[in-house]
């Protein structure tokens, strides 16, 4: 079962997102944090809405 939230300092080994990309994207509003008392945990839900928003890489492709 995944989790519906992950404790930031796990974040970066679970989404294979780096700290920095994390930090920057919740700038943006493209992913949120949730508060706990002291802790700050990464809802996974915008991590799976972040991703799917990206475009689709196209790997051996070139411009004609």
């Amino acid at each position: 079962m995944e989790p519906l939230a992950v404790p930031l300092a796990r974040a970066p080994a679970i989404t294979g997102l780096s700290r920095s990309t994390i930090y920057r994207e919740v700038a943006r509003g493209n992913l949120r944090l949730l508060k706990v008392g002291r802790t700050s945990l990464l809802d996974m839900a915008s991590v799976r809405a972040f991703l799917a928003s990206l475009p689709v890489a196209e790997i051996g492709k070139t411009a004609a």
